[in-house]
């Protein structure tokens, strides 16, 4: 089975996950701002489309996201669905005790973080 990550707090394990999911998102993409060519979506109201929710910046969109794991470059079996949602304005990755005992993290680990969870779910805070 697989080493157990040694995070000291749930803000590692959320910007490990924020990055993850980020470069499954964005790939390699430059940090530069794109603006989206609306031209691009195939709809006869694309006028109507608000792209707003994807200007935030910092910010996931609220939605479902898969995340696969890498160990040592390799994939893993390891692949979860984590919802993510919007408390008090600050995007939050929403996580049951199951998955990070999944992503190897330690019982005294789970425990401290279920404390911080509201509903379920950590808010992030965009570092300063």
């Amino acid at each position: 089975m697989y080493k157990k990550l040694k995070l000291t707090t749930i803000s590692e394990l959320i910007k490990n996950i924020y990055c993850s999911l980020s470069v499954i998102i964005i790939g390699c993409a430059s940090a530069y701002a794109v603006e989206f060519n609306k031209d691009l979506i195939e709809a006869e109201d694309r006028e109507n489309v608000n792209l707003s929710q994807f200007e935030t910046d910092g910010q996931l969109p609220v939605g479902k996201y898969s995340l696969s794991t890498l160990i040592n470059n390799k994939r893993t079996p390891i692949h979860l669905d984590l919802q993510w949602v919007l408390i008090d304005n600050l995007t939050a990755v929403c996580v049951t005790p199951e998955q990070l005992t999944l992503l190897g993290f330690t019982d005294e680990f789970i425990e401290k973080t279920q404390q911080t969870l509201i509903d379920g779910c950590y808010p992030i805070e965009k570092e300063k």
